[in-house]
Parts: structure tokens; sequence; C-alpha cells
């Protein structure tokens, strides 16, 4: 949970460092987290593949993925959900604009950047023990609840 919490803090310190948008990138299936600059002028908004975002620590992909073979051993992700102001909910992904503010920028309604509404969360299990990483609406304050 703390190196999800850290990931979503990351690409909100590189949005406002840079005035960039950066994302995280819930895969539930794969049981994936990814961190990902944005191209803005791609329609729609994807993955910048000509700026790469690195873990600040081991200078690989900033991807953390949950599978038996690491040390994340029999941790999943159980939810990963994100609402927006177009009433589009359960998004698995979060942008930071340069302003360090969660938004999308492509939602129900189309490409436009859509402020988050009410706090977002990603939950993690472990058996029969769940952690949350939650993001605040406006302020885009990550935070873990037991």
């Amino acid at each position: 949970a703390q190196e999800v919490a850290q990931a979503l803090r990351f690409a909100q310190s590189e949005a406002l460092r840079t005035g960039q948008y950066y994302l995280v990138r819930c895969d539930v299936a794969a049981g994936s987290v990814t961190v990902a600059r944005l191209d803005i002028n791609a329609t729609p908004p994807a993955p910048d593949p000509a700026f790469p975002v690195l873990h600040p620590l081991d200078k690989k992909d900033y991807k953390i993925v949950f599978n038996p073979a690491s040390t994340t051993s029999g941790v999943s992700i159980a939810s990963c959900a994100f609402g927006y102001a177009d009433g589009s909910s359960g998004v698995p992904q979060i942008e930071f604009g340069g302003d360090g503010a969660p938004v999308n920028l492509l939602g129900s309604s189309g490409a436009a950047v859509k402020a988050m509404n009410g706090t977002g969360q990603i939950t993690l299990a472990a058996g029969p023990v769940s952690r949350t990483v939650q993001v605040a609406a406006v302020t885009g304050r990550v935070t873990l609840a037991p």
C-alpha cells in the first residue's frame, strides 16, 4: 500500500514540477499499477512513449506488479475506482494536472479536463487483510486507510 501511495505522490509531484499531465493507471486483472506521462496532443490522450517515467530508485519503468514471484506474493488489487465531475465512476485511472489537482482527461463526455468528484481509491488485499490508498478530490492528498 505504501508503494502504491508513493506512486500516486510521485505522479502528482512530477506533474507539479514539469507542468505536464501524469497518469496512474490500475489494471486489476493483471495486478499492476503504472505511472506515465501523458501526451495530451494524442487523441485520446495516451502515455507518451517519448518520455518514459522511471522509478526513482531502480530506474526501470514505473510499474508495480503484484505477482506470486515477487515480494508482493499474496497481494492483489481488490479495487481501483475514481469518479469524475462528468458522472463517470469506477474509472481505473487518475491524472494529475500541472497544478497537482486530480483530474480525468477522457471521460463519458469525451476529451476534456474533468475534476475528480469525491474520494478515489485503490484497495489492496492479502487474504483477510486489506489496505486502501485514498486520493482527496480537491487537493489530491494521498492517504492510507486500514
